[in-house]
């Protein structure tokens, strides 16, 4: 599994709330504090304030739910392969950290003294990055070890390679399976070894115990990454601030795509007149033409005008909002 590597800037950037005297995450028991989530956050979002306004709430939600979600596959493989007793010889993790550190190089056109005077810059050092990059280059060879033991053998029989064959015909120059056997095998044992491992890692993840401090993270992570909908849902209706279900607007339009063409149409328009009331609430207060813009476009993705009564004459009107309004019809 090839590793890719970024080299990012640090900024200082705040989480939506501040949880002090507890952890911001627990995932599988593993406490993540405050101070150490924040710093994941820093790392990841760099020098990129431009999205980190009231318009940009969906961005920082994302980029901490990408956090999440990668701290939490840390810890249910380290834990799965703790359990199976898989070991990594120390001197093969050094070979492949060396072979990984020499790659970031040549790809990046670097000298090892460059690399460092570029770590410099950023407050870090070369050993450092290089105890990072081996704890990557050995969570990776894990992964592989244990993909391998939860795949086991693949013996497809003529007719599954036939059917694979058919359905992925585009990829192939001929129909004649015989005269690219080896070639169409080799797909499908590693299409089967993907399928496999990801049935694997979903049902670690299902059962996953999470706990996220923050109201608003927690629900857009069940929604947009647990897919635990229910459970989201639950958490959703206990909420009492109107300004962090406003922040959740996304996971009502969720919850509206979830529910299909055959979904009661009641249903449908009673969602959408939850999702407006929410922005109406909010736009109002925002004296930014720009984030009154962004409330005004994530309202009319809604469709107002199909609503009954004068929904859209609501949002031009009542919000004060009727230049932006025009603006983003145009």
């Amino acid at each position: 599994m090839p590793l890719t590597w970024v080299v990012i800037g640090l900024a200082v950037v705040g989480l939506f709330f501040v949880w002090q005297g507890g952890p911001a995450l627990i995932l599988e028991g593993q406490k993540i504090s405050q101070q150490e989530f924040s710093k994941f956050y820093e790392n990841l979002v760099g020098r990129d304030f431009s999205k980190l306004g009231p318009g940009g709430i969906e961005y920082r939600l994302e980029l901490q739910s990408r956090i999440i979600d990668e701290l939490l596959r840390k810890r249910l493989i380290a834990r799965e392969v703790e359990r199976r007793r898989i070991v990594i010889p120390k001197a093969d993790i050094d070979d492949q950290t060396e072979i990984a550190f020499e790659r970031i190089l040549k790809q990046n056109n670097l000298t090892e003294e460059q690399a460092e005077q570029i770590l410099k810059q950023q407050g870090r050092t070369l050993e450092s990055f290089k105890r990072e990059l081996r704890q990557a280059v050995e969570l990776n060879m894990q992964t592989e070890r244990l993909r391998d033991a939860v795949v086991g053998p693949i013996e497809p029989t003529d007719q599954e390679l036939a059917a694979y064959l058919e359905e992925h015909r585009d990829k192939y120059d001929t129909p004649e399976l015989a005269q690219i056997r080896d070639r169409v095998l080799k797909d499908y044992i590693e299409a089967e070894r993907a399928r496999r491992f990801h049935d694997f890692y979903a049902a670690l993840k299902a059962r996953a115990k999470i706990f996220i401090a923050d109201p608003v993270l927690r629900i857009f992570y069940l929604y947009e990454y647990a897919g635990r909908l229910e459970e989201a849902q639950r958490e959703y209706a206990a909420l009492k601030d109107p300004n962090q279900k406003l922040h959740l607007a996304r996971v009502l339009r969720k919850k509206l795509e979830a529910l299909g063409p055959e979904a009661a149409p009641e249903l449908v328009l009673a969602l959408k007149e939850e999702i407006l009331q929410l922005w109406l609430a909010q736009i109002a207060a925002w004296p930014s033409r720009a984030d009154r813009s962004y409330g005004v476009s994530q309202m009319l993705a809604l469709k107002p005008n199909e609503l009954p009564g004068q929904a859209l004459f609501q949002i031009t009107v009542s919000t004060g909002a009727l230049d932006e309004t025009i603006r983003v019809l145009q």
